[in-house]
């Protein structure tokens, strides 16, 4: 993946930086649906006001960032190794 993360920005901010990259000519209130969605997706939701970089995030955490920066524009495929399923995911 060719996601970076934006140290200094909440996970919310750097979301919603990566979709006004990605999508453009979308409303400000699209972009927030969008980034939501994508937030509740990955299970990142309880930390969206953290800041990427402050040591408060878990690897995992960081790994699904960078895959929902790449998530944010819905492109049709995202190819992912098993590796990177296991540990940035946990089934309980």
């Amino acid at each position: 993946m060719c996601a970076f993360l934006l140290i200094g920005m909440t996970v919310n901010e750097t979301l919603t930086h990566a979709a006004k990259i990605h999508l453009p000519d979308l409303s400000s209130s699209e972009i927030a649906r969008r980034v939501e969605e994508t937030l509740e997706a990955l299970l990142l939701a309880p930390c969206k006001h953290q800041f990427v970089g402050g040591g408060t995030l878990s690897g995992g955490q960081l790994k699904r960032i960078s895959i929902g920066i790449e998530l944010i524009a819905r492109f049709v495929c995202a190819i992912l190794s098993p590796n990177e399923i296991a540990s940035s995911f946990c089934f309980a």
